[in-house]
Order: structure tokens, then C-alpha cells, then sequence
């Protein structure tokens, strides 16, 4: 990957790191190749609980967080993403389920535009998912705008390769973010 860029094996190793039930980063192209093996590990995944989905979509990282029949996306760049692709997600895990599943949103900061900083916001979104400092909601959020790449990006590096322990991961990503001025409301 290029500077800033995150590939998918960059972003299995950050969720391996973080240590939770996740789908493979390749989860969407993998459907399209191999899909009842997909589909069967998709199942299993979801039978152990909560479950992260980092998402491949028209070049772009989303984060989809997936609990107890509700999909939570984390776009950093709306619009890149077209409803009919989200809509085929959740039908995917409707199909999957058996079941209806209902579409929300997590209110995240958006990456600057023109950046490629999109797989570090799916791991940014994962870390505050993790400790509960993403609120979800039914539409689409207004963002502010945030800049990862220089100050968290060098800190998660150092996280994955463990050479700092995640308590000090989370304690720079919080103060950066207060220090950009935006608040994260702490789900109910």
C-alpha cells in the first residue's frame, strides 16, 4: 500500500491486534468467489456474538458493526458508498440471519477530502466502538472533518507491532480527538 493506504491484510492485523470477533477484511470479495464458505464462516461468526465487518466497497474502508440483528456502518467519506450497496450488505446478513435486519449509523469524524486515510478511520472507528465511545443512529450523521494520518497513525503502527499497550493507544486517540474539538457521545 502507498503511504496513508491500508490494505486489507493491514486492517486483519489491527482487528487481530484488537482482539474481536471479526470477518476477514476480503469478507465482501471473498462473497463473490467463494460464497458458501463466506456465508458459513459469516454464520459462526455471528453465533459468538458481536461482530466486525471491515468493508470493502467501490475502493473505499467502511466499518460495519453487526449485533444482535442490527448493522452499524462507520463512513468516514459518506457518499462513496451508494444506498444500494449498503442495502446489499444488510440483505446479505438478512439472508444470512434469516431475519430482518435494521440499518444504523455511528456519528464518526470524516477523513479529510482527497485523502486516502479511509482503512486508519475503519480502525479509529473499531478502537472507539471497542471502549463504547460511538453512539449509533437511525440516519446518517452530519461529520466533522479529522485529520489521523500524522499524530494516530504512527501510534497505531507502534499498537500492532506491540510495542505500546492499547491502553496508551486509546488514551493518545481520545486526547487527540478532544483536542480537535469533537465530542463522542458514549452509547446507551
Amino acid at each position: 500500500t502507498g503511504a496513508g493506504e491500508w490494505s486489507n491484510l493491514d486492517l486483519d492485523e489491527a482487528f487481530n491486534a484488537l482482539e474481536v470477533n471479526c470477518m476477514p477484511a476480503r469478507f465482501l470479495l471473498d462473497l463473490q468467489g467463494k460464497p458458501a464458505e463466506t456465508i458459513a464462516l459469516l454464520k459462526e461468526k455471528i453465533q459468538l456474538g458481536k461482530v466486525y465487518l471491515p468493508l470493502w466497497i467501490r475502493h473505499h474502508w467502511l466499518l460495519g458493526v453487526f449485533n444482535n440483528n442490527v448493522i452499524t456502518i462507520a463512513d468516514s467519506s459518506p457518499g462513496v458508498a451508494t444506498k444500494e450497496d449498503i442495502t446489499t450488505l444488510t440483505n446479505i446478513l438478512a439472508f444470512t440471519q434469516e431475519a430482518p435486519v435494521k440499518l444504523q449509523w455511528f456519528s464518526t469524524p470524516r477523513q479529510p477530502r482527497g485523502s486516502v486515510e479511509c482503512g486508519l478511520h475503519v480502525v479509529v472507528n473499531a478502537l472507539l466502538h471497542h471502549t463504547n465511545a460511538l453512539q449509533a443512529q437511525d440516519t446518517k450523521p452530519a461529520q466533522r472533518v479529522i485529520e489521523y494520518e500524522r499524530r494516530i497513525g504512527p501510534i497505531i503502527a507502534n499498537w500492532i507491532s506491540a510495542t505500546i499497550p492499547i491502553a496508551q493507544l486509546f488514551t493518545a486517540l481520545l486526547t487527540h480527538i478532544a483536542e480537535v474539538g469533537i465530542e463522542l457521545i458514549s452509547a446507551k
